[in-house]
């Protein structure tokens, strides 16, 4: 750069950093050879940017730009697109046409289907969701009816009309999407809002008489639906109590027992299979075979493991779209359509009829999960893994899981946790000195009982009581996200002095290394001892084979001497001022694929922030055809603030659990939680 000053100038120099990308080729760092002799490697294809935009963010910035200069070429194209683009949310007047073109993009990208996008599961797991009865909750659109609209008396017919029509327009809307994120607020005013587009207001025209009609009839057959007895006779409770008799004075080995009662995957896609045929009248699914396809695909969507993932193309595999009739163009006035229904012919339609009936039935298959059988499954079973096995999810039936949790908690309760009321929660934690949020509790079943898991990358809802206290304390942040300075300066030290934490690793590539060099030195031990005649020792004889033993500490985390451990970590920080610098590495997997981004963090003293390059020349050597890009971003921690925070997290972690009258808060007796930020740097 000073090169360059000298030969360009002040003024050219200083146009070129306000307006202009400048990449500088990295070095990496020397290295010796066997020699002895200094080496340097150029070839790595890495660069540092200087100046200037960085380069996801002018990468994102020009797609907005080229999908916006590319939707109006496209929008000309069709004889009828100008129609379709019209916007939905508002009035067709002429001063709103500005307000138009920004919303024509918007819609259109909510109509375009991504067929490999999953269905989210992550609300399906670790629910305590309490239902009276069994089947969907309250709230939901199928349970509401014309007495929870207008629960008065007095109310004329027409008004209960309307009001039973309200809650159809609301199902339908909620199925078919006819006004994606808003909801007609009258009955009334439904027509008003499907004016405004073209699309939606041929989905209403479509849909007002047989989508209506559906939905009264999904709604009556909801009503009649016994879930309970469904799922009694396909998801039974255990009734082998003699051996939960038996173990009845011993916990723990109740405990055990109720762990194993977890109801079979088969039994709960039956149990799908027979609400959803029940609920849902023949004429829904079109055909028996639509009827099949969709139990087919439920059935493997309740098999998926927990990271597993079901895309939407999957849904809608073997699906007939001619066969669902109800979402089809109303041709009833047509007299040729009619012959040909009178002779079971199928009703032709036109391309852009099949897309648009298409659209609608994925739309009907995607509430079908994600508003009716997730929520089904979140109010009748816990769902969760278990470590004896792996990541296969197990359904357990709510009263056997209040059964577990309720025998965890009295265990929790005599080895590793006590109890606290509220006040005494609000003393704690007006003594923390930078103080931790509570974290949510979460059981994790496991062959010889639960496996206490403080979720502490988590932000916890709490009562009213506990949350007024929070906002005036704490921050509502997750507890790790508040020790993540305290790990970036822990890991520090550790890198500057990896001796100071002991025998541990860290993994298993620094296991590999250490095993090499045991092997090596025992090799030439042997080459030494190979003329020896002793047999005192069998490291000596070269047909004798390494053996590996592996042992567990019971309960390593939780039997940690909180004091002792205190100090070990105050006297492993040296420095007054910890900097965690934030930069980030744009990638491409290959030439073909997009940019990636990958944030860094590197921590280091205030008298190694001299130079800018100098705190990047690690991630230099590990990188091929990269751009290191600053963050700009340089955040300081006192050494005063860490101890701090670790004293608040040793001796003051809240965790919260729901207990079956609110939620009880929880203190760790004894040890630290096993998913902390310090345990790492404990395990060494």
């Amino acid at each position: 750069m000073k090169v360059l000053h000298a030969l360009i100038g002040d003024d050219a120099l200083r146009e070129m950093l306000v307006n202009a990308i400048i990449l500088v080729p990295a070095i990496s760092t020397t290295t010796e050879d066997s020699k002895g002799d200094q080496q340097s490697v150029f070839d790595r294809g890495n660069y540092f940017q200087l100046c200037g935009p960085p380069l996801n963010k002018l990468a994102k910035k020009f797609g907005e730009i080229s999908s916006t200069l590319i939707a109006p070429v496209t929008a000309v194209a069709g004889r009828k697109r100008k129609r379709n683009d019209t916007a939905d949310d508002g009035p067709n007047d002429v001063d709103t046409k500005h307000k138009k073109k920004q919303t024509t993009t918007t819609h259109r990208d909510k109509e375009r289907w991504d067929p490999n996008k999953p269905i989210p599961r992550g609300n399906l797991f670790y629910c305590d969701f309490y239902n009276r009865h069994v089947g969907l909750s309250p709230n939901h659109l199928l349970n509401q009816s014309n007495e929870d609209v207008s629960s008065s008396a007095e109310v004329s017919t027409t008004t209960k009309s309307n009001n039973n029509m309200d809650v159809n327009v609301k199902l339908l809307n909620s199925m078919v999407r006819i006004w994606p994120g808003r909801r007609p607020h009258q009955p009334n005013e439904s027509s008003k809002v499907a004016i405004n587009g073209n699309k939606r207001r041929g989905r209403w025209r479509r849909l007002r008489e047989s989508g209506i009609s559906m939905c009264q009839e999904m709604r009556r057959r909801h009503k009649q639906c016994d879930y309970a007895r469904l799922l009694e006779r396909h998801c039974p409770l255990p009734t082998d109590t003699s051996i939960a008799a038996s173990v009845n004075n011993d916990t723990k080995t109740a405990l055990s027992h109720y762990v194993t009662l977890h109801t079979p995957v088969d039994n709960v896609g039956s149990f799908l299979e027979a609400v959803l045929g029940s609920a849902f009248p023949i004429s829904f699914w079109g055909s028996i075979n639509n009827f099949h396809q969709v139990v087919q695909t439920v059935r493997v969507f309740v098999q998926l493991g927990r990271t597993e993932q079901l895309p939407e193309k999957a849904i809608v595999d073997g699906i007939r779209v001619l066969d669902m009739t109800w979402l089809l163009p109303n041709t009833s006035n047509n007299k040729k359509d009619d012959s040909a229904k009178s002779n079971n012919k199928r009703q032709k339609l036109s391309r852009s009829e099949h897309e648009s009936t298409s659209v609608l039935v994925r739309n009907v298959m995607r509430w079908l999960y994600k508003q009716f059988i997730i929520p089904l499954l979140r109010s009748t079973f816990y769902i969760t893994e278990t470590e004896f096995t792996g990541s296969r999810v197990l359904y357990y039936r709510r009263p056997i899981w209040s059964r577990i949790k309720s025998l965890s908690m009295k265990i929790l309760l005599k080895q590793q946790y006590r109890e606290m009321n509220v006040a005494k929660i609000q003393k704690l934690l007006s003594n923390h000195n930078v103080g931790c949020p509570p974290a949510p509790l979460r059981l994790l079943p496991k062959k010889t009982g639960i496996r206490a898991i403080a979720m502490l990358s988590k932000s916890c809802e709490t009562d009213d009581a506990m949350a007024a206290i929070m906002n005036q304390q704490l921050s509502m942040a997750p507890p790790n996200k508040i020790l993540q300075s305290t790990f970036h300066a822990l890991k520090y030290e550790h890198e500057k002095k990896p001796t100071c934490f002991g025998a541990g690793v860290l993994g298993l590539t620094e296991v590999f290394p250490s095993f090499c060099t045991y092997v090596e030195a025992l090799k030439q031990r042997r080459s030494n001892n190979g003329g020896s005649t002793t047999t005192n020792s069998r490291l000596d004889d070269q047909d004798s084979q390494l053996y590996f033993a592996s042992a567990d500490i019971k309960h390593c985390y939780d039997n940690i001497n909180q004091k002792h451990l205190l100090k070990l970590m105050k006297s492993v920080i040296d420095e007054d001022v910890y900097m965690t610098k934030n930069n980030f590495i744009l990638h491409s997997k290959d030439n073909k694929s997009s940019l990636r981004c990958r944030w860094k963090k590197n921590t280091f003293s205030t008298d190694q922030f001299s130079s800018f390059l100098a705190t990047s020349n690690a991630l230099v050597d590990k990188c091929f055809n990269s751009i290191l890009v600053d963050g700009v971003h340089c955040s300081m921690e006192k050494k005063e603030t860490i101890t701090g925070l670790l004293r608040d997290h040793i001796f003051g972690q809240v965790v919260v659990a729901n207990g079956n009258h609110g939620q009880r808060y929880l203190l760790q007796r004894n040890g630290i939680p096993q998913v902390s930020y310090i345990c790492t740097c404990c395990s060494t």
